[in-house]
């Protein structure tokens, strides 16, 4: 099942952004953006290819630093 909603990503450094998102509840991975770790200063380090809840074929980039997800409910976020 895939659940659209805001969430909010804090890194180990307490660095915190707020975004829209969806929840994937068969997901093995927490999957950001390039772009939001990039402005978060999330350090990524290997590449890495999954299949979506949709069955499309997603690429993205492993961090070795845990980041936090606060699911904020289905109001409005940037």
């Amino acid at each position: 099942m895939v659940i659209p909603t805001g969430v909010r990503i804090t890194t180990m450094e307490r660095r915190e952004k707020e975004k829209r998102g969806i929840i994937d509840t068969g997901s093995r991975w927490t999957w950001i953006s390039k772009d939001v770790a990039g402005e978060m200063g999330i350090e990524l380090t290997k590449k890495m290819k999954a299949r979506t809840a949709d069955s499309r074929l997603a690429e993205g980039v492993l961090s070795a630093k845990p980041v936090n997800l606060q699911v904020c409910g289905s109001g409005s976020m940037a």
